[in-house]
Protein backbone atom coordinates (compact mmCIF):
# COMPACT_ATOMS: atom_id res chain seq x y z
CA UNK A 1 0.00 0.00 0.00
CA UNK A 2 1.03 3.64 -0.28
CA UNK A 3 2.08 3.83 3.37
CA UNK A 4 4.25 0.66 3.06
CA UNK A 5 1.71 -1.46 4.92
CA UNK A 6 1.47 -4.99 3.50
CA UNK A 7 -1.33 -7.46 2.75
CA UNK A 8 -0.58 -11.12 1.96
CA UNK A 9 -3.49 -13.15 0.59
CA UNK A 10 -3.70 -16.91 0.81
CA UNK A 11 -4.80 -18.73 -2.35
CA UNK A 12 -8.48 -18.54 -3.32
CA UNK A 13 -8.99 -15.45 -1.14
CA UNK A 14 -10.92 -12.42 -2.30
CA UNK A 15 -10.54 -8.86 -1.05
CA UNK A 16 -11.80 -5.48 -2.07
CA UNK A 17 -9.83 -2.38 -1.12
CA UNK A 18 -12.38 0.42 -1.03
CA UNK A 19 -10.16 3.17 0.29
CA UNK A 20 -6.44 3.60 -0.22
CA UNK A 21 -4.43 5.27 2.52
CA UNK A 22 -5.23 8.95 2.87
CA UNK A 23 -4.93 11.46 5.67
CA UNK A 24 -8.68 12.04 5.77
CA UNK A 25 -10.11 8.53 5.36
CA UNK A 26 -9.00 5.17 6.79
CA UNK A 27 -7.96 2.39 4.43
CA UNK A 28 -10.81 -0.13 4.22
CA UNK A 29 -10.39 -3.73 3.12
CA UNK A 30 -13.25 -6.19 2.73
CA UNK A 31 -12.27 -9.87 2.94
CA UNK A 32 -15.19 -11.77 1.40
CA UNK A 33 -13.67 -15.28 1.54
CA UNK A 34 -10.32 -16.83 2.39
CA UNK A 35 -7.57 -15.49 4.60
CA UNK A 36 -5.02 -12.71 4.67
CA UNK A 37 -2.10 -11.44 6.69
CA UNK A 38 -1.86 -7.72 7.38
CA UNK A 39 1.12 -5.67 8.49
CA UNK A 40 -0.19 -2.16 9.12
CA UNK A 41 2.46 0.45 9.79
CA UNK A 42 1.98 3.29 12.21
CA UNK A 43 2.59 6.68 10.61
CA UNK A 44 3.05 9.01 13.55
CA UNK A 45 4.21 8.20 17.04
CA UNK A 46 2.42 11.35 18.23
CA UNK A 47 -1.00 9.98 17.28
CA UNK A 48 -3.59 10.03 20.07
CA UNK A 49 -4.63 6.62 21.37
CA UNK A 50 -8.26 7.33 20.43
CA UNK A 51 -7.13 7.83 16.83
CA UNK A 52 -4.82 4.83 16.97
CA UNK A 53 -7.46 2.35 15.83
CA UNK A 54 -9.00 4.48 13.08
CA UNK A 55 -6.49 4.33 10.22
CA UNK A 56 -7.05 0.82 8.81
CA UNK A 57 -10.23 -1.25 8.81
CA UNK A 58 -10.91 -4.82 7.73
CA UNK A 59 -14.45 -6.12 7.26
CA UNK A 60 -15.89 -9.59 6.74
CA UNK A 61 -19.53 -10.72 6.68
CA UNK A 62 -19.55 -11.20 10.45
CA UNK A 63 -16.93 -8.78 11.76
CA UNK A 64 -15.25 -5.42 11.50
CA UNK A 65 -11.74 -4.75 12.77
CA UNK A 66 -9.99 -1.42 13.36
CA UNK A 67 -6.20 -1.39 13.57
CA UNK A 68 -3.06 0.72 13.46
CA UNK A 69 0.56 -0.35 13.78
CA UNK A 70 -0.33 -4.02 13.95
CA UNK A 71 0.50 -7.39 12.40
CA UNK A 72 -2.52 -9.68 12.32
CA UNK A 73 -4.28 -12.51 10.43
CA UNK A 74 -7.94 -12.73 9.36
CA UNK A 75 -9.83 -15.67 7.85
CA UNK A 76 -13.39 -15.44 6.51
CA UNK A 77 -15.12 -18.80 6.10
CA UNK A 78 -18.48 -19.92 4.75
CA UNK A 79 -19.48 -22.92 6.88
CA UNK A 80 -22.95 -24.39 6.19
CA UNK A 81 -24.93 -21.15 6.10
CA UNK A 82 -22.86 -19.69 8.92
CA UNK A 83 -20.12 -17.20 8.20
CA UNK A 84 -17.18 -17.33 10.58
CA UNK A 85 -14.32 -14.90 11.01
CA UNK A 86 -11.12 -15.97 12.75
CA UNK A 87 -8.60 -13.31 13.72
CA UNK A 88 -5.33 -13.38 15.64
CA UNK A 89 -2.74 -10.74 16.47
CA UNK A 90 1.01 -11.25 16.17
CA UNK A 91 1.97 -7.71 17.27
CA UNK A 92 -0.07 -4.77 18.47
CA UNK A 93 -3.81 -4.78 19.05
CA UNK A 94 -7.01 -4.99 17.05
CA UNK A 95 -10.45 -3.76 18.06
CA UNK A 96 -12.85 -6.41 16.73
CA UNK A 97 -16.63 -6.23 16.67
CA UNK A 98 -19.59 -8.16 15.31
CA UNK A 99 -20.90 -6.47 12.21
CA UNK A 100 -24.54 -6.35 13.27
CA UNK A 101 -24.44 -6.12 17.07
CA UNK A 102 -21.71 -3.60 17.76
CA UNK A 103 -20.19 -5.34 20.81
CA UNK A 104 -16.42 -5.07 20.55
CA UNK A 105 -13.37 -6.66 22.15
CA UNK A 106 -9.74 -5.60 22.14
CA UNK A 107 -7.48 -8.41 20.93
CA UNK A 108 -3.82 -8.08 21.97
CA UNK A 109 -0.51 -9.64 20.95
CA UNK A 110 -0.69 -13.45 21.07
CA UNK A 111 -4.48 -13.58 21.27
CA UNK A 112 -7.18 -14.55 18.81
CA UNK A 113 -10.96 -14.79 18.49
CA UNK A 114 -13.72 -16.38 16.44
CA UNK A 115 -16.70 -14.26 15.40
CA UNK A 116 -19.57 -16.35 14.04
CA UNK A 117 -22.96 -15.43 12.63
CA UNK A 118 -25.05 -17.21 15.26
CA UNK A 119 -22.82 -16.88 18.31
CA UNK A 120 -21.83 -14.21 20.79
CA UNK A 121 -18.43 -12.63 20.29
CA UNK A 122 -15.78 -14.63 22.14
CA UNK A 123 -13.30 -13.36 24.67
CA UNK A 124 -9.78 -13.17 23.21
CA UNK A 125 -7.43 -16.03 24.11
CA UNK A 126 -4.35 -17.79 22.72
CA UNK A 127 -5.30 -20.11 19.85
CA UNK A 128 -2.75 -22.95 19.53
CA UNK A 129 -3.41 -23.56 15.81
CA UNK A 130 -2.16 -20.04 15.00
CA UNK A 131 1.39 -20.94 16.05
CA UNK A 132 1.94 -22.59 12.66
CA UNK A 133 0.96 -19.54 10.60
CA UNK A 134 3.64 -18.27 8.21
CA UNK A 135 3.91 -14.57 9.05
CA UNK A 136 6.66 -13.98 6.45
CA UNK A 137 5.82 -11.04 4.17
CA UNK A 138 9.13 -10.65 2.31
CA UNK A 139 8.49 -11.91 -1.25
CA UNK A 140 12.16 -12.89 -1.54
CA UNK A 141 11.47 -15.61 1.05
CA UNK A 142 8.93 -18.44 1.35
CA UNK A 143 5.63 -16.66 2.04
CA UNK A 144 3.39 -19.70 1.58
CA UNK A 145 1.02 -20.28 4.48
CA UNK A 146 0.58 -24.01 5.04
CA UNK A 147 -1.90 -23.86 7.92
CA UNK A 148 -5.30 -25.30 7.05
CA UNK A 149 -7.87 -23.03 8.68
CA UNK A 150 -10.15 -26.03 9.29
CA UNK A 151 -7.69 -26.94 12.07
CA UNK A 152 -9.18 -24.03 13.99
CA UNK A 153 -12.39 -26.03 14.41
CA UNK A 154 -10.50 -29.17 15.45
CA UNK A 155 -8.59 -27.07 18.00
CA UNK A 156 -11.86 -26.01 19.62
CA UNK A 157 -12.83 -29.65 20.11
CA UNK A 158 -9.43 -30.99 21.19
CA UNK A 159 -8.12 -28.26 23.48
CA UNK A 160 -9.26 -27.57 27.03
CA UNK A 161 -9.42 -23.87 27.82
CA UNK A 162 -9.47 -22.38 31.31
Amino acid sequence: LNDKSTIKLDSKSKIKVSQIVSKLQPTEVELSIGSAFFNVLRKKQTQKKSEDLEKFKVKTRTAAMAVRGTTFFVAALDKAKSYDTWMCVKEGRVLAMKSKHGKSVLVKTGEGIKIATREKIESPRPLPWTQGLNWELDIEKDITNKVDISNAYKDLLDTEYD
